[in-house]
C-alpha cells in the first residue's frame, strides 16, 4: 500500500498576533496550517477574533507581530496577487455592499480589472443566475432582505474567482424570532 502524497500547505500564520487600537487582544500568537483543497471551519465565541483572523488572511489586516503565508510566500510582499487569488464575504453585507444597484456592486470587481462592458455584463448575469438573484440586479442594495443582501455581496467575490473564499459568519441568522 502506497503512503498518500502530503498536501502542501496554502495558508500558514505563524505566531500572529493583533490588538486593535482601542487596545483589544484580538489574537495573540495565533498559529495555524491550511493545506490546499481543504475546507475549513473556524469556531469561536463572539469576540474571540475569528473575523480579525480572516481580514488578516485576506490581507485586509496586517500582524502586529508573526507573519502569514500563502503559498509559501509573506502575504505582505504579495498585494494585487493576493487579491486576485483570496476572496472574503463580510459577516455584515452592508460592508460590502455600496453601490447604487446591485449589478454595479457585482460589477465593480471586473470594472477595475477593464474588461469591457460586455464581458463584464455576461459575467455579471451568469453570477446571478447561479446564486438566484437575476431578479436583483436593478435593484439598490438598501432595498434588499438580509437573506438577499448576503447573496450579493457573495456574487461580488464569486465573480472574481478567488481560489480561496473566507466566509464570515456564512451561517448567520436573523435575529428575528417566529411566534
Amino acid at each position: 500500500m502506497s503512503e498518500p502524497l502530503p498536501s502542501k500547505t496554502l495558508i500558514e500564520v505563524e505566531n500572529a498576533s493583533y490588538t486593535y487600537p482601542d487596545g483589544t487582544k484580538a489574537l495573540i500568537n495565533v498559529n495555524i496550517k491550511i493545506p490546499e483543497k481543504s475546507i475549513v471551519a473556524i469556531t469561536g465565541a463572539n469576540g474571540s477574533g475569528k473575523s480579525t483572523l480572516l481580514m488578516l488572511l485576506a490581507g485586509l489586516l496586517d500582524p502586529q507581530e508573526g507573519r502569514i503565508k500563502f503559498r509559501g510566500m509573506d502575504i505582505k510582499g504579495l498585494g494585487y496577487k493576493l487579491r486576485r487569488e483570496v476572496g472574503i464575504v463580510f459577516q455584515d453585507p452592508d460592508d460590502q455592499l455600496f453601490a447604487s444597484t446591485v449589478y454595479d456592486d457585482i460589477a465593480f470587481g471586473l470594472r477595475l480589472l477593464k474588461l469591457s462592458e460586455e464581458d463584464v455584463k455576461a459575467k455579471v448575469h451568469k453570477v446571478a443566475r447561479e446564486l438566484g438573484i437575476e431578479h436583483l440586479l436593478d435593484k439598490p442594495p438598501y432595498r434588499l432582505s438580509g437573506g438577499e443582501k448576503r447573496r450579493a455581496a457573495l456574487a461580488t467575490t464569486l465573480i472574481l474567482n478567488p481560489s480561496v473564499l473566507l466566509l464570515d459568519e456564512p451561517f448567520f441568522r436573523s435575529h428575528a424570532t417566529c411566534s
